[in-house]
């Protein structure tokens, strides 16, 4: 291993770091309402169900130990 980590997260890129998903989840938190402000629930609905499968992706191959990218 050569401690590889992304510069100013420093998010491992060798094996599974489950602060990604944290950190995907927390600013679809963010998001999902700014989606809101188009006044289209299916904006609403393709953002969450976009970050829902970005988020439980990472979170996935955090688990399994591989890295996320």
């Amino acid at each position: 291993m050569t401690g590889a980590r992304v510069p100013l997260m420093g998010w491992s890129l060798e094996v599974g770091d489950l602060r990604l998903a944290h950190f995907l989840a927390t600013h679809a938190m963010h998001l999902v309402p700014l989606a809101g402000l188009t006044g289209s629930r299916g904006a609403v609905r393709a953002t969450a169900a976009g970050f829902s499968g970005l988020v439980l992706w990472c979170f996935a191959r955090a688990l399994m130990g591989l890295p996320p990218f």
